[in-house]
């Protein structure tokens, strides 16, 4: 029984030192009792330094409140399932960490993940999409600003030279107003398909 019990044990910290996903054990009362060796990748901090601290001391002030409310969730033993908040690393720098989470008693088990990246990714892509967004109503606007400054005065010339030639013109008047009709008539059509 001993045995196997060892062999159980041994099996269990292979699967617990080689995951690729962040594993830990901590307590209710916010400090860390065992993690793997991703966290060492992660943080930047060896599991020396990790192990026994508080790790409410490296949670981003602005994630202080919400970690503390989940705190309280698996204390009343409830299960954590999606959480995300940021960790301080070694240099200073934070890292988006999400969660899951599982009570018994005061202890805490959790798998976490690193989404740094997919965190500025949807970042850059939000970003990105705003300014399409933006480029997109400055577009709009330019056209329709040209649509009226430009279709404005081109009717008027149209108009204008449509009630010129109902007036008493000489043949030479008439074919100069024909033609500044029919060339404001072509440069309306060209105007359209540009704004188009």
């Amino acid at each position: 029984a001993e045995e196997s019990l060892r062999e159980k044990t041994d099996e269990l910290e292979k699967f617990f030192s080689g995951a690729l996903d962040l594993l830990c054990v901590a307590d209710t009362d916010g400090y860390f009792r065992r993690l793997n060796a991703e966290w060492e990748k992660t943080l930047g901090y060896t599991r020396e330094e990790l192990i026994g601290s508080r790790f409410l001391d490296l949670v981003h002030p602005d994630d202080l409140k919400a970690t503390l409310n989940t705190m309280q969730e698996l204390d009343t033993q409830n299960v954590v399932t999606s959480f995300t908040n940021r960790y301080r690393r070694k240099d200073g720098h934070y890292r988006w960490i999400e969660w899951r989470s599982y009570p018994a008693g005061k202890m805490i088990y959790a798998v976490a993940r690193d989404i740094t990246e997919r965190i500025e990714l949807e970042g850059t892509l939000r970003a990105a999409k705003e300014a399409a967004e933006e480029a997109n109503r400055v577009k709009s606007e330019f056209l329709a600003n040209m649509s009226h400054e430009i279709r404005t005065p081109l009717n008027g010339i149209i108009g204008l030279a449509h009630l010129a030639l109902k007036t008493g013109l000489t043949d030479k008047q008439r074919d100069y107003l024909n033609k500044i009709g029919a060339s404001a008539k072509m440069l309306a059509g060209i105007i359209n398909d540009v704004l188009d």
